[in-house]
């Protein structure tokens, strides 16, 4: 168990904020605001680690826009100095709270990811997940309870300061719950959140095909009338321990054989396809990007970046069909 002040310590060592301002500065160089924090760096970080040692660190308020992909979103986004401080106290918590994680969570964390967790629900589907059980939760990140997120976070680390710090990163949007999309810490605490419940599925209900990335949860069993009671034991302990809904409106039970929809992807034991809205959305963001490089907006360098990650979301699928589409048949 990590001792007082042992965490903040290692927060505001130099060269640990000077690889968070890395970390930081690679997602948004093209940012003024990052460029200017660059130009003045040293006594930026300087100032930005005595706040922090000495308590008077403070949070500024976001800047929130509304995008659409496919569904509405309000995205908000921290100051840069406080983006340095997301990847500061993630750089910290990761290593110490990851390995209490159960092995089939993945997101937010190092070897994991989306195209990790598509491929390990094919393969239980391949070892006797005959029938799975697709579960999302209503309203996720805004419905996070900052006081059951500390009471879980307080049952792990015990440096005072730094629980106060992350309290104060929390209190900065003026609510006792929800999330704000769009930052990294937001990303970290909300697979957090779910950890007590990954636990309960495996060593209480005793589940032995699951996979969790974010709020998507997938359970898979060989027989429906078992996935049917792991449904409302789940939802009991949501709403019990977590304060937490099902979204009832996606909660599906079905034979593998028809396909799992998943990550935007549609699994099936020995195919994995992209979903037809996705397909659509990939497309046009590619265009996109060829519009904006012909008019001057992307160089070359940033048109093969952008197109090559897209293009990388897509290849976990099957996706002739897709770049067909795309290239021609030329």
């Amino acid at each position: 168990m990590k001792q007082r002040h042992e965490l903040m310590t290692a927060l505001t060592g130099w060269g640990h904020l000077y690889r968070s301002f890395e970390k930081a500065f690679r997602d948004n160089r093209d940012s003024a605001e990052a460029q200017s924090f660059c130009f003045e760096l040293e006594e930026k970080l300087l100032e930005l680690q005595y706040e922090l040692e000495n308590g008077t660190y403070t949070p500024g308020g976001f800047r929130q826009f509304t995008i659409r992909d496919p569904k509405v979103r309000v995205i908000s986004v921290a100051p840069f100095r406080d983006r340095v401080v997301h990847h500061a106290v993630v750089g910290v918590l990761e290593p110490w709270l990851d390995r209490t994680f159960i092995f089939d969570s993945y997101a937010s964390r190092q070897g994991k990811g989306l195209h990790r967790a598509v491929g390990r629900v094919q393969k239980m589907m391949r070892n006797g997940g005959s029938y799975y059980l697709k579960l999302d939760v209503k309203s996720f990140f805004g419905s996070i309870s900052h006081e059951i997120l500390m009471q879980l976070l307080e049952k792990r680390v015990k440096d005072t300061h730094f629980l106060e710090m992350i309290r104060k990163i929390l209190r900065c949007g003026n609510f006792d719950r929800g999330l704000p999309v769009g930052n990294l810490t937001s990303q970290f605490f909300a697979n957090f959140y779910l950890d007590p419940l990954d636990h309960f599925i495996k060593e209480q209900l005793r589940v032995k095909r699951y996979v969790r990335y974010m709020d998507d949860m997938v359970l898979l069993s060989g027989e429906k009338l078992t996935l049917h009671e792991w449904k409302s034991q789940v939802d009991l302990f949501l709403m019990d321990r977590l304060d937490l809904r099902l979204k009832e409106s996606v909660t599906r039970i079905a034979n593998v054989v028809h396909g799992l929809p998943f990550l935007g992807f549609r699994i099936f034991p020995r195919l994995i396809r992209l979903q037809r809205v996705n397909r659509v959305r990939a497309m046009a963001k590619i265009r996109k990007r060829v519009r904006q490089y012909d008019t001057g907006i992307l160089n070359k360098e940033k048109l093969a970046e952008s197109v090559g990650s897209i293009l990388a979301f897509a290849n976990t699928a099957n996706f002739y069909q897709f770049r067909q589409t795309i290239w021609g048949n030329g």
